[in-house]
């Protein structure tokens, strides 16, 4: 199990932590029994992959000491599965600890957890949670190296199977909802369908074949006791895909999970994931026709999930890299680069992370520079004209502009849907709308701020300022707006920076070769070292991007009536409830022979499926519980 340093972890909300932390520590049990894994962990294409996640925790959304006994406390729950995984695995959410949170001694602790995080996604007795999903997540994780995702059906992005498989297998762990449709027409010979609420529940399992598809998971909603913890189990269903107009999502090709009792699909429409941070930088070869590598640091995965990034991935000698980037899927990263050896224009491209490749984006426009990511899924970039584009996350140009000041960087603030633009020629910064349609403002940089040659920006959402460094100076400048609106200038003496990124409550800068962590400053905007992160010191080049925390939550779409939680009736499941089945280590519902032939082939090392009293060897003990558990699971 991995540790951190305890600097790393965030503390509790303080009118939270003396009841809940010290609840916990009176019922811990020793971390060695609390190690869950990855044990499956295989994505080749949409219609290939397989994903297994054990141990993780099915905590019961309806409790007494809940509004409503927690009967609409399904996102909560399934967002609590994840902070407890992440607990038992080095990353204390929250200020929670390690602990067998499935014990009956825990359950009054998880009920205080669920009520908390209710408040913070105000969740409510009779509509459940329909907003704040994603700022009551990264409220959580911030000041730790965990990220959070949220992925809502939107016409800019289409949530399915696929997806969120190849999420899960890029080393997130994952909650889901889906949506009650009702089919209102038809158009162009597709139903349209119509949401009527939704219900949460936390992903264990995702296969496909060409001979079986298959996704299970932790269902919070059942019949338990409303003052005991139930028994772990999974819901397991055979999805299928429909294309069908989905509200104002347009025409999307979704993944159906199920029909209810009452015959309407419920379709997969939200993802929520928690994840360790890792980041891509260009090393560059000192050769003067191109050629390098790119880093991809990921020093603190989950438990499992190690391998799930290549750590390097060679350059070429005869192409040159201009820029990389996080892709907004969080899955894959983003690199400009253009051929050192023939004229030919600069293009984008996707590398896969898992794999290495690099593949064109034919779509893109030619001859980009810079570029940087929305948590909306859209990818910002300029070109050697100085046009700046919004892409979706295929590429596709979207929108475009030439008012600007010549570009020389720029960088994406999400809290106010805009773009900012830096020119190091005008000494201007620039901050326009998300769609280019309104220039916000526009500032001019003093002339006693040395500005010259390459440049770098950054948003910085904990102080909301812009900062941006030049190689005139071994320094950052923050740029705020005094009352008369002029620009006041905030200098952060940190010393001369190659590249910089920031990822929420972070700033990530490649500094003489290695990459240097710098927190916010208490006092005064500015920025103090951080040497306790685990990506302080590693190796840093040219270019550097931080995955960060991403939501493409809109008000105006996901929320109101249609986006409230279902109620027990209303979700309506055929399925039953398949209890966890100790030894079963293909999953196929009986523990037998070939169960036994993976354990004992195991035998002696720290493999997860073998080890199965998680006590870090498959020996002696496990093998008698594998025969105490012989024959068909329970149901």
């Amino acid at each position: 199990m991995q540790t951190l340093t305890p600097s790393l972890a965030p503390s509790v909300a303080p009118s939270l932590a003396p009841s809940l932390v010290g609840l916990a520590l009176a019922v811990l049990v020793p971390a060695q029994a609390l190690v869950g894994d990855v044990t499956d962990n295989v994505y080749v294409n949409s219609s290939v992959y397989d994903y297994r996640i054990t141990h993780m925790t099915d905590i019961d959304q309806k409790r007494s000491g809940l509004p409503g006994l927690g009967s609409m406390y399904c996102v909560p729950a399934s967002a609590l599965n994840l902070f407890c995984y992440a607990a038992n695995h080095g990353f204390p959410v929250g200020g929670l600890p390690p602990a067998d949170y499935m014990s009956n001694g825990q359950h009054s602790y998880m009920t205080s957890w669920l009520d908390f995080i209710g408040d913070l996604m105000e969740t409510d007795a009779e509509k459940g949670t329909t907003c704040c999903v994603g700022s009551a997540l990264q409220s959580l994780v911030n000041g730790s190296v965990l990220k959070r995702t949220v992925k809502y059906v939107s016409s800019e992005y289409t949530p399915g199977q696929a997806s969120m498989t190849q999420l899960a297998c890029s080393g997130w762990i994952l909650s889901f909802t889906y949506g009650r449709y009702e089919q209102v027409g038809s158009y162009q010979g597709y139903p349209i369908y119509e949401r009527g609420g939704g219900h949460a529940v936390t992903l264990t399992r995702s296969l496909r074949n060409p001979d079986v598809r298959i996704i299970k998971y932790r269902d919070p909603n059942n019949d338990s006791s409303l003052s005991s913890q139930s028994a772990a189990a999974n819901k397991t269903y055979t999805p299928a895909t429909e294309t069908a107009w989905f509200g104002n999502a347009g025409l999307r090709t979704m993944t159906r999970l199920f029909y209810s009792n009452g015959g309407n699909p419920r379709f997969l429409d939200q993802i929520h994931g928690i994840r360790p941070l890792y980041g891509v930088t260009f090393l560059n070869s000192d050769d003067a026709l191109g050629g390098g590598s790119i880093a991809i640091h990921d020093p603190v995965p989950f438990e499992g999930s190690e391998g799930a990034i290549v750590p390097s991935v060679s350059i070429s000698p005869f192409l040159s890299v201009l820029d990389v980037m996080v892709h907004p899927d969080a899955t894959h990263g983003l690199v400009i680069a253009k051929s050192s050896v023939f004229v030919s224009p600069s293009r984008l491209r996707t590398l896969d992370l898992a794999t290495g490749a690099l593949a064109i984006i034919d779509a893109a426009p030619l001859n980009l520079v810079r570029m940087d990511w929305s948590g909306y899924g859209r990818i910002y970039a300029y070109d050697v004209a100085g046009k700046l584009y919004r892409l979706d996350g295929e590429g596709n140009p979207v929108f475009d502009t030439t008012a600007i000041p010549a570009p020389s960087a720029i960088a994406i603030d999400d809290d106010d849907r805009a773009v900012w633009v830096l020119s190091v020629s005008e000494r201007k910064l620039v901050k326009l709308y998300e769609d280019f349609s309104e220039t916000l403002l526009t500032l001019t940089i003093p002339t006693n701020v040395p500005m010259s040659g390459d440049a770098d920006l950054i948003f910085d959402p904990v102080s909301g300022l812009p900062w941006f460094r030049t190689d005139a100076a071994g320094a950052l400048y923050g740029v705020g707006i005094g009352a008369t609106g002029a620009p006041v200038i905030h200098t952060s003496p940190i010393g001369n920076v190659d590249a910089m990124s920031m990822s929420d409550d972070r700033l990530y800068a490649t500094m003489n070769g290695v990459i240097k962590v710098f927190a916010p400053s208490l006092a005064s905007p500015g920025w103090t070292p951080d040497p306790t992160s685990p990506f302080d010191g590693l190796p840093g080049g040219s270019r550097l991007a931080m995955l960060r925390n991403s939501s493409n939550f809109d008000p105006d779409l996901h929320s109101g009536p249609t986006w409230e939680n279902l109620t027990t009736a209303e979700i309506d499941e055929p399925g039953s409830d398949l209890a966890d089945c100790l030894g079963d280590a293909n999953d196929d519902r009986i523990v037998d022979g070939s169960d036994l032939s993976e354990l004992l082939g195991a035998w002696g090392t720290s493999d997860d499926v073998g080890d199965l009293d998680q006590d870090g060897t498959v020996n002696g003990s496990d093998l008698a519980a594998m025969l105490g558990a012989w024959g068909p699971c329970p149901r």
